[in-house]
């Protein structure tokens, strides 16, 4: 949490304090000062003083210049109301609220009568959350009222309702209680931001710890799991765009007949209706321009990809990009690919993986654009791979018992592929992440924390996030930070 993260204090302007008030005032003024937060104030008698006294006072015990963390929007003529504070001088009386609103991250506000109101009011204007200490009484009460009564999600973002109470407590809780919910409101609004990967943030301070162990297991040797992620930049269809393409490529007849479908939530199931109507021929056709070389070019992100010491690469995508890119990355080595519809490729490929120093192979597990009868598209398709022989499950099994891997461009929402991957760590047992993945995030929609949480305890994958884009640039940024660390 950096420590431009301002907190507004307002509140009861009366000198002197009754005892109960004063207490809450000093005690927050410290806490906020030890959690590395900057004060604002309306530098007025009461609250304003108390508060901003304290916080000088725990900031000069720690060696810390306060002005750099202090500030006091006041009418232009009014002197600090307490040396150390950073002057901001307003033309109106009354604007010093607005402007310190403004100025602020989080309001926090304790008893207070005519002023108070107005600061909460122009903070769900501009929708900043306040933070009520009840209490004391005052407005801070009522406030705290209507809060519980109507609360805004968005305004509150991280903050849960049912833990409002927390803030009608003894000073010292109260206190406590209001610190953690401005910490949460702030990784909130820094995921929501795009900024929750920043290195002081929790979400960042657990990438950038994950990365170090990666690199570690990297060079200890592991193995690549590569999915569209990938092959998207080169210019290579994503799933839901390959589907809408095979219902363009019908016969008109057949595409209107089939414009029912195209509602269909369950694209394996509309994958299987189009190819039927296309057939296996159509069929190859169509494979074979969506995801020949002509349709992608290789970026510099598969040739910093291939770079990285992976012992072998499983991927799930139909295209040869990543071969294409090992030959250009290393002149005269000519990449080996694995038919993993063939025994003797597995075999050969489950020796190979049990020696080090083995010439990389690059496994597709569901087929490669050249030979369309080996495509993994449709229901059927997956029905045969996965449910129908224990034989594909198994193999893979042995393989994410006996290796750790890197996921890279993969989505997990491949159901049959991950139903694999969870019994076979479920059996395991295993306390921590055996593997690792590069996962893209939208922060807008998924919580990564949760997300962090749901990849350990399923799958045992301790996630590396990056901001989701249609490019997936920042995929190319970690695999270049992996590559950077050796």
């Amino acid at each position: 949490m950096a420590s431009t993260s301002w907190v507004l204090v307002a509140g009861a302007g009366k000198d002197p304090l009754p005892p109960e008030l004063a207490q809450t005032a000093s005690v927050l003024g410290r806490a906020l000062a030890e959690a590395g937060l900057s004060l604002v104030t309306n530098g007025w008698p009461g609250v304003d003083h108390a508060v901003g006294t304290a916080f000088v006072e725990a900031l000069r015990a720690r060696s810390v210049e306060p002005s750099a963390r202090f500030r006091q929007y006041r009418t232009r003529g009014l002197p600090v109301s307490v040396p150390g504070a950073q002057l901001c001088e307003v033309e109106q009386d009354a604007a010093e609220y607005l402007h310190a609103v403004d100025a602020a991250d989080v309001i926090v506000v304790i008893a207070g009568a005519n002023g108070t109101p107005l600061v909460d009011r122009h903070a769900r204007n501009v929708g900043k959350p306040v933070l009520p200490l009840p209490r004391p009484g005052g407005s801070a009460a009522t406030i705290f009222e209507e809060l519980r009564g109507s609360f805004d999600r968005d305004r509150y973002l991280g903050i849960p309702r049912h833990e409002l109470d927390a803030l009608d407590q003894p000073a010292p809780q109260a206190v406590a209680a209001a610190i953690r919910f401005i910490r949460q409101y702030l990784d909130a609004r820094a995921i929501r931001d795009g900024e929750y990967l920043t290195p002081g943030s929790v979400v960042g301070r657990d990438n950038e710890a994950a990365i170090e162990r990666l690199a570690e297991e990297l060079r200890e040797g592991m193995m690549a799991f590569i999915g569209a992620g990938t092959s998207i930049p080169g210019g290579y269809p994503d799933w839901r765009t390959l589907i809408e393409r095979m219902q363009s490529s019908l016969l008109d007849q057949d595409s209107r007949a089939m414009a029912y479908v195209s509602r269909e939530d369950d694209l394996l199931m509309r994958a299987e209706r189009y190819r039927q109507l296309m057939g296996e021929g159509e069929f190859g056709r169509f494979v074979r321009e969506q995801f020949g070389p002509e349709r992608g070019t290789c970026r510099e992100l598969h040739h910093d990809l291939v770079r990285l010491p992976f012992t072998h690469v499983l991927t799930t995508n139909y295209d040869n990009l990543l071969e294409r890119a090992h030959a250009s990355a290393f002149p005269g080595e000519l990449p080996t690919t694995v038919d993993w519809q063939n025994n003797a490729d597995i075999e050969a490929f489950l020796r190979a993986a049990r020696r080090r120093g083995q010439p990389r192979r690059y496994v597709h597990l569901h087929g490669v654009y050249n030979d369309p009868s080996s495509i993994v598209l449709s229901e059927s398709d997956y029905q045969r791979r996965y449910h129908e022989s224990a034989s594909g499950e198994m193999l893979l099994s042995v393989l994410f018992t006996a290796h750790p891997f890197l996921f890279i461009g993969f989505s997990f929402t491949d159901m049959d592929m991950m139903g694999v991957f969870r019994g076979t760590m479920a059996r395991l047992r295993l306390q921590g992440a055996l593997h690792f993945a590069f996962v893209a995030l939208d922060p807008r929609k998924h919580d990564p924390t949760l997300v962090r949480q749901r990849l350990r305890r399923k799958y045992k994958i301790e996630p590396v996030f990056y901001v989701e884009t249609p490019d997936h640039a920042g995929l190319h940024d970690l695999v270049k930070r992996l590559a950077a660390r050796g």
